[in-house]
């Protein structure tokens, strides 16, 4: 699960919350991400013992992230990795024409039943970020198709 970017599903209160779901099913989460998330990825670790193993080099980044079966991020750095990896992958999106992407048959977008108000910029001016739209329960839905269809 990726962390990053200012418009990530990653609010202090709902990652501990996905990341507890796809333990209890059995998944083994790994959180991971560069520099600038690694105190978010170090909480992460700390409140729900899930494996984060530090910020690497690009190269590093690449090799962990090829030995993952499902990537969870938002659009991101990440996204356009596991796109190239050939990774299934669960992709939030609130600001992008979700028409816009491409998974090749290895994914699916998921968004804000709320629609989002809060194009390119730095913050939101929402008072609830539309992010926190998106249930657990439904991203535990298509994490949980991803796994049974993977090749």
């Amino acid at each position: 699960m990726a962390t990053g970017g200012p418009h990530g599903y990653g609010p202090k209160s709902v990652g501990p919350l996905l990341i507890g779901s796809l333990q209890a099913e059995g998944f083994f989460p790994i959180v991971v991400g560069g520099k600038q998330e690694d105190e978010v990825n170090l909480r992460y670790a700390a409140v729900t013992g899930c494996y984060y193993p530090g910020h690497f080099s690009l190269r590093e980044f690449f090799a962990l992230v090829s030995n993952t079966d499902i990537v969870v991020t938002q659009v991101s750095m990440m996204m356009h990795i596991a796109i190239a990896l050939r990774k299934r992958l669960v992709l939030f999106n609130n600001i992008f024409n979700a028409h816009e992407f491409h998974l090749y048959g290895r994914g699916v977008v998921v968004q804000p039943t709320s629609g989002c108000d809060c194009y390119y910029g730095n913050t939101c001016t929402r008072q609830r970020s539309c992010m926190l739209d998106i249930e657990v329960s439904s991203v535990m839905e298509h994490i949980r198709a991803q796994r049974d269809t993977r090749t």
